[in-house]
């Protein structure tokens, strides 16, 4: 599973490296390409994951061998970064929030439900016992 990371800050630098982990130690899934505004982000992760790296994330979405796409953004981006890769036959987990309007939620549930992707929105501990 080829995956790319959209945003390296500090949270998106982070979960893929648990992905790339993951991907290691229990499977054949790897970090293939990362993307960020800030170059020095985007050559950090690329080092770090020996991948390729990108300043715009549309490079990403426009790439076949990209199976899944983490998105770990600032909040705007989300939904249409999101929208975009499912449209490009990615699957997408999502950092929270999903998206911030109405409209933008219905576009994601039609998306979802016309590519048959999968989208997951990361909670963290917002879906622990302690917040029931």
């Amino acid at each position: 599973i080829n995956v790319a990371a959209i945003g390296v800050g500090g949270r998106g630098t982070y979960v893929a490296r648990i992905f790339g982990n993951v991907g290691k130690g229990q499977s054949n899934a790897q970090i293939v390409a990362v993307a960020d505004v800030y170059q020095k982000r985007v050559n950090k992760n690329k080092e770090f994951h020996k991948c390729d790296g990108y300043l715009d994330y549309r490079e990403i979405i426009a790439r076949k061998d990209v199976d899944a796409v983490i998105i770990a953004t600032p909040d705007h981006w989300h939904a249409k970064m999101a929208l975009e890769a499912m449209d490009s036959g990615k699957d997408v987990y999502l950092e929270k929030p999903m998206c911030h309007t109405l409209d933008e939620i219905r576009q994601l549930v039609q998306t979802v439900r016309e590519t048959k992707r999968v989208l997951q929105v990361g909670s963290q501990t917002t879906s622990s016992d302690q917040w029931h």
